[in-house]
């Protein structure tokens, strides 16, 4: 993937890598969403862009 894709892993999957920018992504996203308070959240580089990953959050 590429460092800025803004794609990452939904779900139980741990494994594989993160870029640092998926990583800033979710940062500004989880600080953007109370549904995140509270959580760990376990983020890997995937296919589903970082605004639908924060709304399966519940």
């Amino acid at each position: 993937m590429h460092a800025h894709s803004r794609y990452v892993g939904a779900g139980s999957d741990t494994a594989g890598g993160v870029s640092r920018g998926n990583v800033a992504q979710v940062i500004a996203a989880v600080l953007a969403t109370l549904a995140s308070i509270g959580k760990t959240l376990g983020v890997i580089d995937g296919q589903t862009p970082i605004p639908p990953a924060m709304s399966q959050l519940e």
